[in-house]
């Protein structure tokens, strides 16, 4: 035994390998030169490293039809769609890390029940086995890169401590909320109805009988972490897209690479069937007939195989071209827009949270109306969030008292498609974030005992919407706003974005509507060089009554012509 460990301490202990690995002539551990094989396992890691957990990299392989080589007992390599046993152990397995290990499991004696001694076998550290060499190898993956997915996956586990692995909750800081009083992770709670999710620390109750420790709602605190995050992540908008299209490239590669090994394969398998059937004797029927049957089924599987093949590289996408690559760059700014988008999958988002956050430690107080929390970032930063608690039996989203003012004042005037067309234009946003849409309207005067609008609101007989205005006057409606805000015309607005309400009079008529003039008379531009002042000045000239002028028609437009004082000196200075 002690010279079975010296040699294994060698590493020149040669016994069965895990697929992926052979024994050379000169006893030493190489890789396996069949390219498929290599392709397959580093195609699990791979796929590891991207969704983090076995069990998603379990799923994502047999969704792919990705085969992975498994030994027999007698040293053959088959190939079987894994299982996660399988994918668990190539994970664990620290020989694809280039480490030679003998003695992982060693023998315990002890005493049972009756003193009499038993054995059995139990695992040991790495740093406990009989033989442990780094780098004695080639490895799939570096010693760093299989540490780091043995803390990914201890990390997973849900234990006391431990956040366990992200899942599909929709709440964000799952396992990564502590309580500010007793130092414990909070668990989430989910109700019935969708939307609602609360933390509570409820170990002490569990345990010792005693009260909740801290419990409140975790939507406001989650969205507060969120804009933490994006604020975090939007200098790196950019580089992360360069990242994401270059995974997908290789990703894109990586099953078609996968693919045209297995029809490489199976082509390999048609033609050794057939040579040993034209190497047999014809005549000895009872070889060449087990042969021919084999031949033949091995172009049956060939078959199938290229018709898999065909159907799994068809619904793969054609990699970026280079203008989808320019697109990509400009989305790279919208790192929310993404964030938020429906493709993007709750847990990539919890993993992304848990790359960047250590813990997120919650204070409140059973009366307090405020929630009080500190973030601490992995690189040993602090963030303080103070929130508003929800009350019980209040709903979270509730309107802004400005906006219900605003929707007050505009209902007085205004039908609700209207007043939603103009919160609209104002960017603003429902509780909900959603845009604003008549029903929405309708639902917030009714929980607020807002009386319903007008479909057309009218101050006065000769009040008029600035497109009425426009018609009357034979204008457009740019022109009645430009004229409003020369202050030709009288008109208001409730607020921005709100309709104009221009008050047409008849002397307004009269003098704005296009009417024959004196061919003496000069055009807007003329008069401003003729006065020596701009075109403004002489607007409000008009507007205070200090010129006289009319609308002219020329052609299908409208224009000014103005009336200039007589005796009017031409040496005047122009205005440059």
């Amino acid at each position: 035994m002690e010279a079975t460990r010296a040699k294994a301490r060698r590493g020149e202990l040669q016994r069965k390998l895990a697929p992926g690995y052979v024994w050379d002539e000169a006893g030493r551990m190489q890789k396996d030169p069949d390219a498929q094989v290599v392709g397959a396992i580093a195609r699990v890691f791979a796929r590891f490293e991207q969704v983090g957990t076995i069990h998603q990299t379990h799923l994502h392989l047999l969704h792919d039809g990705v085969e992975v080589p498994v030994r027999t007992p007698e040293g053959k390599l088959l190939w079987r769609p894994p299982t996660y046993e399988q994918v668990r152990r190539l994970l664990s397995n620290p020989v694809y890390a280039g480490v030679y290990v003998y003695g992982r499991r060693q023998t315990e004696e002890r005493l049972d029940a009756a003193f009499k001694p038993t054995k059995r076998l139990r695992p040991v550290e790495l740093e406990q086995c009989h033989a442990f060499l780094k780098d004695h190898h080639e490895g799939y993956i570096s010693w760093e890169q299989y540490e780091l997915n043995q803390q990914r996956i201890e990390e997973n586990y849900r234990g006391p401590e431990e956040p366990g692995a992200p899942r599909e909750g929709s709440c964000l800081l799952q396992g990564l909320v502590l309580c500010g009083r007793c130092g414990r992770h909070m668990s989430v709670h989910y109700g019935k109805p969708e939307g609602q999710v609360r933390f509570t620390c409820a170990k002490a109750r569990q345990q010792r009988g005693e009260s909740v420790c801290q419990s409140f709602g975790a939507v406001r605190l989650a969205k507060a972490v969120e804009g933490l995050i994006l604020e975090a992540l939007s200098p790196l908008g950019m580089e992360a897209m360069v990242c994401a299209a270059a995974s997908y490239r290789d990703e894109h590669q990586a099953q078609r690479r996968q693919w045209e090994q297995r029809v490489e394969r199976a082509r390999y398998e048609v033609g050794l069937a057939r040579r040993a059937y034209e190497a047999v004797d014809p005549e000895h029927r009872l070889v060449a007939g087990e042969l021919e049957r084999r031949w033949e089924k091995a172009l049956s599987d060939l078959g199938k195989i290229e018709a898999e093949a065909a159907a799994r590289l068809g619904q793969l996408e054609a990699p970026l071209g280079e203008e989808e690559a320019r697109e990509l760059k400009a989305y790279a700014a919208q790192v929310g827009s993404l964030w938020r988008a429906p493709s993007t999958r709750v847990q990539e988002r919890k993993r992304i949270a848990r790359c960047l956050l250590e813990k997120v430690v919650v204070l409140c107080a059973p009366q307090a109306e405020r929630l009080q929390a500190e973030v601490y970032w992995k690189g040993g930063e602090r963030s303080r969030i103070e929130l508003p608690r929800g009350k019980t039996g209040e709903h979270r989203c509730v309107s802004d008292p400005e906006l219900v003012d605003l929707v007050r004042t505009l209902a007085s005037e205004f039908a609700d498609e209207q007043i939603a067309r103009i919160l609209h234009r104002k960017g603003i946003k429902t509780p909900k974030g959603h845009a604003f849409r008549a029903y929405h309207v309708a639902n917030l005067r009714h929980g607020y005992s807002i009386a319903k609008g007008p479909s057309l609101a009218v101050d006065g007989e000769d009040v008029y919407t600035a497109q009425e205005a426009g018609r009357l006057l034979g204008v457009t409606h740019d022109t009645v706003i430009r004229w409003v805000e020369a202050g030709l015309l009288r008109g208001r607005q409730i607020t921005a974005g709100a309709p104009w309400r221009v008050q047409v009079r008849p002397e307004d008529l009269a003098r704005l509507k296009p009417v024959e003039a004196d061919p003496t008379w000069v055009p807007l531009k003329g008069a401003a060089l003729a006065l020596g002042v701009s075109q403004q000045t002489v607007l409000q000239k008009l507007k205070a009554g200090q010129l006289e002028a009319v609308r002219v028609q020329t052609g299908r437009r409208s224009a000014w012509r103005i009336h200039l004082p007589p005796g009017l000196d031409e040496s005047q200075p122009r205005l440059l």
